[in-house]
């Protein structure tokens, strides 16, 4: 788990921007002293909104006079927006499932209807431009403040906002665009002359509107998964002058902060602690010369300070210690004067998607992990198998880890929040696989062994051997290993999102002999394997895994004019070793039978050898052409050789000369 002010840092937007009729204000967090600039550009009185990109910066920014980009240029699908100056607040959601366009989501002052334009930023080469300008999202009196809270672990949003004398309100934002109306928890109008004017916040589970014009201020905890709400509290006092207005909370959320609008003097700030549920009134420095009638919007920085603008001041009021119950405030001096609109942003992107409050961890077993939540309160300790067993009360809680997954949860003591949500953290240990595939082995051919692997954890998620060739079961522990060949396996085993990997190699031995054998085309021949090998399979060449035939004597199919190689695989009769004998088959001349001829005759030589070049030789050839001449009674071996080969060149024949049969 991070800490809050660490993670403010990593995630909260750069900048921050104070509206103003003659100049708006950028106040950049980009130093650990934020910065203001004045921007050159005249704004409007209350509500502007920007959007910015990973980096912080600026893509576009927007009040009543229009949408602009990057560079301050006036986008013209914009013109005519419906807007107004003196609404309080104006929301950016991106368009879930589609980059790059952003909902503009607003009102046009007072109780109003709500409407939606787009910006899209594949238009204008980037920069881009307005679309869908002033759609109507519900023709029903909603008020000035609004919010985008983010759903966890999804892209969608909830939109939420006041329906003036009818309750709190959400819009569901989804792929599919933006839902009906959903009254999440009525609540009448407020007590006086409320119209509308008012600031909505969320922040880390919770809400809180101001109401101009009466003096309420309404807040509760708000469940960001289903849209919910619980410990609903309305406050109301003179003290409030009639005029809450800005709303924002402290990091932690154990404290909201409201300000008043025209009301200096007198204290115009208040702090409700959410512990105590009490409220302490403040009055801060304003700072400045100049008619100041009062406090505006309130947001958080991204260095967990809270920004305040003042109504015609020339200053930023800083909360510098938000979270504390005795607040400490700083003024930033600004270079021109400021309406009541500060911009404002999704900070659920900070805190409910942000920070995680289930963590997964990988730590060796037997090592010591310290499992801190991001709040520094009292908590009591158990296991989710267990979560009634108490097992330490305190801040963190140190743990050895376990050779099996354990998975604890911290409850907070004394919570503020009704939704279990913000109460409970949960922390998945799993231990690390120390993996050790076991010994290398040796054996012969044919043999098999067992891997003799450990994890190193109980009950693995997963457990693969690779390759899986000659392997009984990749998927166990100790699988039965029979390679032919020398092979290295790799185990890996899975548990949770924690790996581990080992390897081991098992030498295959043979004793291998290797033969060529010349055979003519067409012919068969009976391969045998020596007397001395038992057990034999036979296989071609490359394929031990399809067995063509068993025992010592095999007859191959009939040869065709391609080589091709036999293997005889066995085990020695005596010794057990493992054997292998290659046959490999070469094409050969198939001169055909042996033939008889008389004394006297002649016979075509190349009836035998047609289709072939080459040479005949023997006794009785000649011309390389015929045979027979003259030659007594009895066998003539007669060989052809090849014309330009080296292997399987040469065959023979046996001519029988005969006596001719005497009939007289």
């Amino acid at each position: 788990m991070m800490l809050i002010s660490n993670l403010l840092s990593a995630q909260m937007q750069r900048n921050l921007l104070f509206n103003s009729n003659s100049n708006i204000v950028r106040l950049d967090f980009n130093t650990a002293t934020p910065i203001p600039y004045a921007t050159g550009v005249a704004g409007s009185y209350e509500g502007i909104v920007h959007y910015e990109d990973e980096s912080g910066n600026i893509l576009f920014w927007f009040n009543s006079t229009g949408v602009y980009d990057q560079n301050n240029t006036f986008m013209a699908g914009s013109f005519g927006i419906l807007a107004n100056s003196s609404s309080a607040e104006i929301c950016v959601c991106p368009v879930p499932g589609s980059p790059n366009r952003y909902y503009i989501l607003y009102n046009t002052e007072t109780c109003s209807n709500l409407y939606y334009s787009i910006v899209d930023m594949n238009l204008n080469g980037g920069l881009g431009d307005v679309v869908e300008l002033n759609t109507l999202i519900d023709s029903g009196d909603f008020a000035e403040g609004m919010e985008v809270v983010q759903i966890p672990e999804t892209g969608n949003y909830w939109f939420l906002t006041y329906q003036c004398g009818v309750g709190f309100t959400k819009f569901y934002i989804g792929s599919w665009g933006i839902g009906p109306a959903q009254i999440f928890l009525p609540y009448p109008m407020p007590a006086g002359g409320y119209d509308g004017r008012c600031e909505f916040d969320y922040h880390r589970g919770k809400i809180g509107v101001g109401f101009a014009w009466s003096s309420q201020v309404f807040l509760s905890d708000f469940d960001p998964v289903n849209g919910d709400v619980c410990d609903t509290v309305t406050l109301s006092s003179p003290e409030f002058n009639n005029n809450p207005f800005g709303v924002d909370f402290s990091p932690t959320a154990n404290k909201m902060y409201f300000s008043l609008w025209y009301t200096t003097g007198v204290p115009n700030l208040f702090q409700y602690n959410f512990e105590t549920d009490t409220y302490t009134s403040f009055q801060p420095p304003l700072g400045g010369s100049g008619w100041i009638s009062g406090l505006g919007q309130i947001e958080l920085g991204r260095n967990g300070k809270l920004y305040i603008i003042e109504d015609g001041g020339s200053n930023i009021i800083v909360i510098n210690n938000p979270d504390d119950d005795v607040p400490v405030f700083s003024l930033i001096p600004i270079p021109s004067t400021t309406g009541l609109g500060i911009s404002d942003h999704i900070q659920s992107f900070v805190f409910d998607n942000g920070v995680d409050y289930n963590d997964t961890l990988c730590a060796p077993v037997g090592s010591s992990l310290i499992l801190t939540p991001d709040e520094d309160v009292e908590y009591w300790w158990a296991t989710a198998e267990d979560p009634f067993d108490t097992l330490f009360i305190g801040s963190s809680f140190s743990v050895s880890v376990a050779d099996s997954f354990i998975s604890y949860i911290a409850n907070k003591l004394n919570a503020t929040n009704c939704f279990s949500l913000f109460n409970q953290y949960q922390w998945s240990v799993y231990p690390q696989p120390d993996v050790n595939a076991g010994p290398d082995v040796t054996i012969q051919l044919g043999q098999n062994t067992v891997l003799y692997a450990n994890t190193g954890v109980q009950n693995a998620t997963s457990i693969y051997w690779y390759p899986p060739t000659g392997l009984n079961d990749p998927f166990s522990t100790n699988p039965i290993a029979s390679p032919t060949v020398t092979t290295t396996y790799t185990i890996t085993v899975q548990n949770g999102p924690c790996q581990g990997t080992d390897q081991v190699t098992v030498t295959v031995n043979t004793e291998s002999f290797s033969e060529t054998i010349c055979v003519p085309i067409g012919t068969q021949p009976n391969l045998m394997a020596p007397d001395t090998m038992i057990n034999v399979l036979w296989f071609l060449e490359g394929n031990p895994g399809n067995i063509i035939g068993s025992g010592n004597s095999f007859i191959p199919p009939i040869m065709e004019i391609d080589p091709i190689t036999y293997v005889a695989s066995g085990y020695g009769a005596n010794s057990l070793i493992g054997m292998q004998y290659e046959y490999t088959l070469m094409p050969g001349i198939n001169l055909g039978a042996n033939f008889n001829i008389c004394i006297d005759d002649m016979y075509f030589l190349n009836e035998l050898s047609s289709g072939y070049i080459g040479t005949w030789s023997g006794e009785g050839v000649f011309f390389n052409l015929f045979f027979s001449d003259n030659l007594l009674p009895g066998i003539y071996p007669l060989t052809f050789t090849l014309a330009g080969s080296s292997v399987c060149n040469t065959a023979t024949v046996n001519a029988t000369v005969l006596n001719p049969i005497d009939t007289s």
